[in-house]
This record gives structure tokens, C-alpha cells and sequence, in this order.
């Protein structure tokens, strides 16, 4: 029997596609968060009659009070690093499956490391970034390793993306991005996970050359688990419009400085100045075009496979892809309990075939002439 699906935060952008897509896949889901006026008018919008609760991260226990054991709570509340514990603290409580869309290093990190032990004790599951970033680049970062074989020690993910993302983004991405500019980077090194800055490197993409900077995503802490062959594994960004060495290098700095006083202080004022900003319709968001590369590489740097995934828009991605992810998960269950990535709590085969259901897969190959 199919367990309940909570949306928390269901009236923000990400939340508002989620809403839609999970009415589409023929679901009821509870809809989430602080203002009820605002969810019985997506209630009526999604056209699903789903149930409204409201819910506040400042309010934690209005947070607990959504779910059930065996539930499904899918959260899309940030900045994370803010506002995202009471949800991860209410899934573990109640051994429920959790969701969410974060992209940020330090939140992704402390899932897996602090509440993931305490989510295996209690029969939860938990899937953080569980939206564009970073669930394409775990299929491709797999699907590049199967096909290599146990000679892949090395995996290098890049993610780049064409058109310009800064007016794309979101009020709470915008908030969410300052917050990780002042955040320290990680990478899986030499079989152990490394909480500092790389430096970037070249990917060959569509032709041309990109420069890349390293970013915290969630392969190097989902994908060594599930192939321990894996020694190194490294995930970058680049940005149309961005000069990315001179991002690369600023990101490098600003760790340092966060650790001055009051500086971390003022980035969250700055945050929360960003988050109450209007934000437009999902629908007139500018077009982008999303890349992501992953390759593996055997001991002494051969690589050994390449793999592309080209996708649609990020946040109609990840609102579709947390939909239909909680939606299996409701009806079919995970793989296992604790902080998962996602090849690990659906298998390969399963999480691709998501990912191309919401407009993400790899182009077909063409005829040489």
C-alpha cells in the first residue's frame, strides 16, 4: 500500500512544480508550509484537491507533526543550511523517506555524515539533492563506471550550463548560492572524503573547451559506496556568462574568510534579504541548457568512458524528478535506509529511466558520415 506523500514547502518555485507533477502521476500529496491562504489556492491550481497543513521551519515540531511512520516527505524549504534541519530531524524521527533539492556542500555533507548513521538506527531513508544538481551527474558518474568496468578508480563529473543562469535563478537560489561561495568545497580523494578546494579543470564540451570549477555535490559521497573500486571522485561547475577561473578563485578565498568574525553572520543577513525578494512564474523562467559530463579514468589516467546527459530546464527537472522519485519510493519503497544517493536507493536501470522521464538522458549517438 502506497504511503502518504508530504510536500513541504510546496508554494515556493521547486514546490510548485513538484505539486503539479505529483498530481500528474495521480497522486494526493499533502501540501506543506507557512501560509495556508497560499496553499489552498495551489490546492485548487493542481486541480488534485490535495490536503493543506501548515508547517514552519521555525516551528519545528509543526514540522514532526506532518508525518507518519513510512512516509514520504519531500522538502524543498532553503537555503538548507538555514532552514533545512527540522525536516531532515522529523524524517529520522519518524522513520519516514525524505527528499530534498539542496545543492549546498555543507548541508549535503552533514546529511550523510551526521544524520545518516541516526536515519540507518531508525529506519529512515534519506535522498539529499535530489534535484538537477546532483542527481544527474550520480546516472551519468554510474553509468560511466558500469560501462568501464573495475578498472575505474578515477571519476570526474562536470556540470555546465548554457544561457544566462543568474537571471534564471530563483530568489532562494540566489540565497542558497551566496551561502556556498562562503562554504569550503569536498571531493573523494585517495578512498577518503576531502573537505577543501581543488582547483578547476578543462572539460571538452559540444566541440569547445570549458573551464571548470570544483563544486561539494553529493558523488563523492553517494557513488563510492556503491562502486568501492572508486579512489577519487571530483564534481565541477561552469557557468555561461561567469568568468570561471576568477570564480574559482574567489571560492577558494571566501571559506577563509567566513571564518572572520562576523562575516558568516552577514552572509546570512544577506541571504534572508535575498529570500524575501519576489519571485517570478516558474514558466517565464529564462530558457537554459544544461550539459552534464562524467568520465572515468583507470590508474594511470586513461579514460575510460565518457558519458553526456543533456536536460531541460533545472527546476522543472528537479520539481518532475522529486515527484516521480517520491512517488516510487511511496509506492515501491528504497533500497536501503540512511543518507543514499540515488543509484543506490533505486538502482542504475530505475533512476535513468526517471531521469530521462523528466527530460534528462543521453543524446542519441549520430551516424558517422
Amino acid at each position: 500500500m502506497a504511503s502518504r506523500i508530504v510536500l513541504f514547502g510546496a508554494t515556493g518555485r521547486i514546490g510548485r512544480i513538484t505539486a503539479r507533477a505529483l498530481v500528474e502521476a495521480g497522486v494526493r500529496p499533502v501540501l506543506a508550509g507557512r501560509d495556508p491562504h497560499r496553499l489552498e489556492n495551489l490546492s485548487g491550481a493542481v486541480g488534485g484537491g490535495a490536503d493543506i497543513v501548515a508547517a514552519d521551519a521555525a516551528r519545528p515540531e509543526s514540522v514532526r507533526a506532518l508525518l507518519g511512520r513510512g512516509d514520504v516527505l519531500i522538502s524543498t524549504v532553503g537555503p538548507f543550511t538555514i532552514l533545512g534541519s527540522p525536516a531532515v530531524e522529523a524524517a529520522v524521527d519518524a522513520g519516514a523517506i525524505y527528499l530534498d533539492c539542496s545543492g549546498e556542500p555543507r548541508f549535503i555533507r552533514r546529511v550523510f555524515k551526521h544524520w545518516g548513521p541516526r536515519a540507518a538506527a531508525s529506519g529512515a531513508t534519506l535522498l539529499p539533492a535530489m534535484g538537477f544538481d546532483f542527481v544527474v551527474g550520480n546516472i551519468a558518474g554510474a553509468t560511466a563506471v558500469e560501462r568501464s568496468g573495475a578498472a575505474a578508480v578515477r571519476l570526474e563529473v562536470g556540470y555546465f550550463v548554457r544561457g544566462d543562469a543568474r537571471r534564471a535563478m530563483s530568489p532562494g537560489s540566489r540565497a542558497s548560492a551566496l551561502g556556498m561561495a562562503f562554504d569550503s568545497m569536498h571531493r573523494y580523494q585517495a578512498g577518503q572524503l576531502v573537505v577543501s578546494a581543488r582547483g578547476g579543470r578543462p572539460f571538452s564540451v559540444g566541440g569547445t573547451t570549458r573551464y571548470a570549477v570544483p563544486i561539494g555535490a553529493s558523488e563523492p559521497l553517494a557513488l563510492p559506496p556503491v562502486y568501492p573500486q572508486l579512489r577519487d571522485v571530483s564534481v565541477y561547475l561552469s557557468v555561461d556568462g561567469m568568468a570561471m577561473r576568477a570564480a574559482g578563485a574567489v571560492a577558494a578565498i571566501c571559506p577563509t574568510l567566513a571564518r572572520l568574525p562576523g562575516v558568516r553572520r552577514g552572509v546570512r543577513v544577506a541571504m534572508g534579504q535575498l529570500l524575501r525578494r519576489p519571485d517570478r512564474d516558474p514558466d517565464a523562467a529564462v530558457p537554459i541548457q544544461p550539459v552534464v559530463i562524467a568520465q572515468a579514468f583507470d590508474p594511470q589516467g586513461r579514460s575510460l568512458s565518457d558519458v553526456t546527459f543533456e536536460c531541460s530546464s533545472p527546476y522543472e527537472f528537479t520539481g518532475h524528478i522529486l515527484a516521480l522519485a517520491a512517488v516510487v519510493a511511496s509506492r515501491d519503497g528504497v533500497r536501503d535506509v540512511g543518507a543514499l544517493g540515488p543509484v543506490k536507493a533505486l538502482g542504475l536501470n530505475r533512476a535513468a529511466q526517471l531521469c530521462a522521464n523528466c527530460g534528462c538522458r543521453e543524446p542519441p549517438l549520430r551516424p558517422r558520415r
